[in-house]
């Protein structure tokens, strides 16, 4: 891997050090209607589902 990537790479770990607390209370939780509705499309609970986002969420 290029040293600039891996520079960058640890430049956001430590930007994000010490929030990791505020992180957790301030994300608001996953709504059931998601579950719900892949729920009902597969016409079973799923065995795994990936959320995949965009951003850190800060």
């Amino acid at each position: 891997m290029d040293q600039s990537i891996k520079n960058v790479e640890m430049k956001n770990r430590v930007r994000f050090l010490g929030f990791v607390d505020v992180y957790d209370q301030a994300r608001p939780e996953m709504p059931e209607y998601p579950i719900r509705i892949i729920t009902r499309y597969l016409n079973k609970k799923a065995d795994l589902v990936v959320d995949l986002g965009c951003g850190s969420g800060l």
